[in-house]
């Protein structure tokens, strides 16, 4: 297994359904783990849950308002010295209904996505330039890559795979491969994961849904957050060092035919 002990690690949205599991693993290798969100609520339930948690902290911020992200790093720079390895798993929606989005709902989804990875990168980069060393790991989605299979979402309407939510995943590969190229001179690695068909707690209680999406994977099952953790282990890790602007996807064989 790959030794993160030293790492500091700073992760936008960590408690949430995919996130969550990705922070036991890094806690299990005690490296010392920073969760960025706007509810320390939800971080207590969480950390309130583990059995090891004596490396894990919270910090609140604004990932869409500049000067909270701004305060949020002094802060956080001061007390650790450093930040190794930055996770963006934040991200949040409004409207379902793809021919019916306003622009209200778009323009939310957007800045509460790629803009806040965008903001995210831009604040905490500096200290990697500064120190020439770092890794970036953003997350897409298969539906940045590939159009939803529709007719799966028939009389399912509130499962719905809306524009705005794959336009702007499909933008977080493109800015990955950007910011690969503007960082690796200063040895700084930016990768992406795609997760495919990983639904929550309460999707997964409609088992005919589950029972057509796994259909789609080679696999013949969905995937669960255990199944995403160690792609972020391993890209974290000394063993990715000469991996950088990809885009690894994790979907049970789902792009593939």
């Amino acid at each position: 297994m790959p030794n993160l002990l030293s790492k500091v690690i700073l992760i936008a949205g960590g408690y949430g359904h995919l996130g969550s599991e990705v922070v036991k693993r890094f806690i299990n290798q005690n490296s010392t783990v920073i969760i960025l969100g706007r509810s320390k609520g939800k971080f207590d339930n969480f950390k309130n849950r583990l059995q090891k948690n004596r490396h894990l902290y919270f910090v609140e911020a604004d990932l869409s308002c500049s000067k909270s992200l701004e305060d949020c790093c002094a802060n956080l720079l001061s007390k650790f010295g450093r930040i190794d390895i930055l996770m963006h798993f934040a991200f949040d929606l409004k409207g379902r209904n793809c021919l019916n989005v306003t622009t209200d709902e778009w323009d939310y989804s957007i800045a509460n996505s790629l803009t806040s990875l965008h903001n995210f990168i831009r604040f905490f980069s500096a200290n990697m330039i500064e120190r020439k060393e770092g890794k970036i790991i953003c997350v897409a989605s298969i539906y940045g890559m590939i159009s939803p299979y529709f007719e799966l979402y028939n009389e399912r309407s509130s499962y719905i795979i809306p524009p705005q939510y794959a336009a702007a995943k499909g933008a977080i590969i493109q800015l990955t491969k950007y910011y690969a190229g503007v960082f690796g001179p200063e040895n700084i690695n930016v990768n992406c994961v795609s997760p495919g068909p990983f639904p929550n707690l309460e999707i997964v209680k409609n088992k005919s849904f589950i029972n057509d999406l796994a259909k789609k994977t080679m696999l013949r099952r969905v995937g669960k957050p255990e199944d995403l953790a160690g792609v972020f282990l391993f890209l974290a890790s000394d063993d990715a060092r000469y991996i950088t602007g990809q885009n690894i996807v994790v979907d049970g064989g789902w792009t593939t035919h």
